[in-house]
This record gives C-alpha cells, structure tokens and sequence, in this order.
C-alpha cells in the first residue's frame, strides 16, 4: 500500500494540443525499481496550490517498453491541477509522485496473439495509447483496434503518432478517428467518420473490425455516456465481463452523497504500521475520518474512480456512494474503496493491508 511520495524533476514538457500537456520525467536511478509500471496504469502527484494541498493522478501515455516515464495532462475546466500543470509549470520545476497504480492492463499475453479494441473518448486515449504500444510490440500476432472520438481535429491528442503506428504495424493496428467537426481538408489518412460515439458508430466499428484471435480484450476510456454505450452493446453481444476493462475519469460520487449519508460508528482500522480504533461522525467516509484524525492514508481522486484507498471490509459494514473500479466478486469479497465507504452497522472493520493490486 504505498503512501510515500517521492520528489521528480520535469525533465520535457510535451504541448500535444493547446490544452493538454505531457510531461517527462527525470527518474534517478536509486527510483527505477519504485517507478516500474505497467501499461495503463497512473501516477499522483501532490502540490500545494494557494495554501491547499491537490492531488490528482494522470495516467501514462508511455509504454514500459519506452525509455522514458510519460504523463499527459489535458486542462480541464476549474480543474486547479490541470490548470497548473498546463498553464505554470516549466521543465526544471519538481513534482510530488506516488509510485504507480491501478489495474487498467491485461492480465494475459497468450503466445498465439490476441485482438485488443480500444475505445477512447478525448483525454481518454491517455492509457489507452500506453496499452496500444505496449500489446503491439510485446507479440507480433496481436492485434488492435481503435476508435476515437474528439471533438474536432485540433483537439486531438496524439494525431501524429497514431498515424504513425499504422505505418509502423500495418495490418495489425488502426484507427477510426470520430469527430464531432469535420473540416473540408483533414490531416488524418482514414477518413474520420462525423458525429458522436454512441451506439450507432460503435455497432459500426464493431461490424468493420472482426476479431482476428480466439482471444480477445476490450479497454474502455473516455466520457461516461460513451463508456455507457460500450459497455451496454458489448453485454448485448455476449462478451464476457472479465474482458472488459473500464478507466473512468469522472464519477457520480457527489450526487450520491446526500442519499447515502451512513451513521456515526466506531472505526477499527489497520494500516501497515499500527491497528487505530476512532469514530466516523454521520454522513463521511472512512478515508475522510481517518485522514481528519491525522493519519496517513494513500488516496487521490477521492471519486471512486483510481482505487488508490483500497481496503477490506465485511460487505455488511459499509455502503459505496459510487463504484467506478470494482467488480461485483471483488466487492462480494470484501474490496471496498475507502473514499466511498459509509458506516451501515455501529461498528465497522478496515484492513489496509491485505490488498494490493498494483
């Protein structure tokens, strides 16, 4: 359960659109170790913004085949670390980073190839570029299929470098750009269809793009309406759940919190370190009262969206506002994303350290 952040130099910042920014990092080499990734996954960076402390995690758009460890950032609105990263930062400056995270990647490289889709709505092609590199190099018979949606040309990330995938990989790599804007000239070398992801392109995408193995994927990351529509057809086509893999940058978790207050309990909870026995006040999470009574609990998004402040609890004890990241079996055996968490019974049980998918 890593806590610890660690200092990193920027070493490159990346303008990949006028509003997303990537950046390099300089990695020493007593860190290498700690900084191992794997595709898909996301680092948190803590900063001190106006007098208040800021954390986010982004995902990587590198490959861990690639030398250097790369992040993109696209500035979104009222977004305090988006904005810094895009509009104050310069190379030079340092960063706080948590080591790695997450779960977003395959978990089998079968030797006979294998067919990956990839869906990926605007800043969404961040993890989904990383996987895509990643599963193209590791075995010359895999496959990958992508569609992409933007808003229009300008605001697509990594417009170059997709094209140059298709050249590198042929057959085994394309893209379907959609845009919701579409000029008379393009720079794209496929046509990009017009129009929104929702189910009609996307029963359209699946039609042109047959998989070419036994084995198949799907990864999933971009707008919740579009993620929706993916994850709807696929059920409607019978791919099984466990191959379906959902990134979900925005969540539901405060339109929830009036609805699902929970009650005032008592708090056992186990860290790697120390067992603490305290009180969660009606209506915050067990994140929150642990974090109120000083003690240092990993977290980032605290939407229910990164799983950064994973824990184990009794599935009675306690109800999620939202859920972006677990499985139905995961939460049945008692994974519980701690940001979310609520008291239903008097007296609830957290173990920290037991999990850690990362």
């Amino acid at each position: 359960m890593p806590t610890t952040f660690y200092t990193l130099g920027v070493k490159q910042i990346v303008q990949e659109t006028p509003e997303t920014v990537s950046l390099l990092f300089e990695i020493p080499p007593s860190l290498k170790e700690t900084f191992r990734y794997r595709e898909g996954q996301y680092l948190t960076l803590r900063k001190q913004i106006d007098g208040e402390e800021i954390r986010r995690s982004y995902s990587f758009s590198s490959s861990p085949l690639e030398q250097d460890l790369k992040i993109t950032i696209k500035q979104v609105p009222n977004g305090r670390m988006s904005t810094y990263i895009n509009q104050e930062l310069k190379e030079g400056d340092t960063l706080e980073v948590m080591p790695p995270m997450g779960r977003f990647y395959s978990d089998s490289f079968p030797v006979e190839g294998k067919s990956y889709f990839l869906f990926a709505g605007g800043s969404g092609i961040t993890p989904l570029f990383s996987i895509a590199k990643t599963v193209l190099h590791a075995n010359p018979l895999n496959a990958v299929w992508l569609l992409y949606g933007n808003q229009n040309e300008d605001a697509t990330i990594f417009r170059e470098e997709l094209q140059a995938l298709e050249q590198e990989f042929g057959s085994r790599f394309a893209v379907q750009h959609v845009l919701g804007q579409v000029s008379g000239e393009t720079p794209f070398q496929l046509e990009p269809w017009p129009g929104i992801m929702d189910e009609s392109i996307i029963h359209r995408f699946l039609n042109r793009h047959r998989p070419q193995h036994l084995h198949k994927e799907y990864f999933v990351c971009g707008p919740t309406p579009m993620m929706k529509a993916v994850e709807r057809i696929l059920q409607e086509k019978y791919v099984p759940k466990k191959t379906v893999h959902l990134e979900y940058f925005v969540s539901n978790a405060e339109a929830n919190a009036d609805t699902i207050k929970g009650k005032r309990a008592r708090l056992t909870a186990h860290l790697p370190d120390q067992t603490v026995d305290t009180w969660i006040p009606e209506g915050q999470t067990v994140l929150d009262a642990l974090l109120n009574d000083g003690y240092d609990i990993p977290f980032s998004c605290r939407s229910g969206n990164c799983a950064t402040c994973l824990g184990k609890c009794h599935p009675d004890q306690v109800k999620m506002r939202t859920n972006m990241t677990l499985e139905d079996d995961e939460v049945a055996q008692g994974m519980v994303l701690t940001c979310q968490a609520v008291p239903v019974t008097d007296a609830i049980e957290i173990d920290y350290t037991q999990y850690n998918p990362y």
